[in-house]
């Protein structure tokens, strides 16, 4: 049976990020050996009606030796809506090592914080990175 607690790994890149902060350019990397696929989420508090941002993703064989993809989330403009999230997959990537990159224009918006969730593990189930202090699977007895 699949799950997504054995067939995804959750990764915190980046932590909160208050307003007033410039470009996000120093993430944590994510290593993709042995697996396909990689959403990164950015989570948004307050936002300024018409703020701009822009998630990147830079890539590269050679860990901290990165450069731009062309996977990006295009320039977005915020309705002044608070609590938002900016999604982006990354499938079968080129590159072994991924970091989310966010420009932030005029310095308009409360990054919470900035997740992975890799998936599509290549050989084995996965393991979650050691800031998960629990990760149990329920399974419901109920079969609709």
């Amino acid at each position: 049976m699949s799950n997504l607690l054995t067939d995804t790994k959750v990764v915190k890149l980046k932590e909160y990020q208050g307003a007033g902060t410039s470009n996000i350019t120093d993430a944590d990397e994510v290593d993709m050996a042995g697996y396909e696929t990689c959403l990164f989420i950015v989570t948004l508090g307050t936002m300024v009606e018409n703020s701009k941002l822009k998630l990147t993703i830079h890539h590269g064989d050679t860990s901290g030796d990165l450069s731009a993809s062309d996977a990006t989330s295009g320039d977005v403009t915020s309705d002044g809506t608070d609590d938002t999230q900016i999604l982006l997959e990354v499938v079968k990537p080129k590159y072994r090592y991924l970091e989310p990159q966010l420009t932030i224009e005029d310095e308009d918006a409360v990054v919470e914080n900035i997740i992975a969730v890799v998936g599509g593990p290549r050989d084995k189930a996965t393991e979650q990175d050691d800031e998960v202090i629990s990760d149990n699977v329920f399974l419901s007895s109920d079969t609709a």
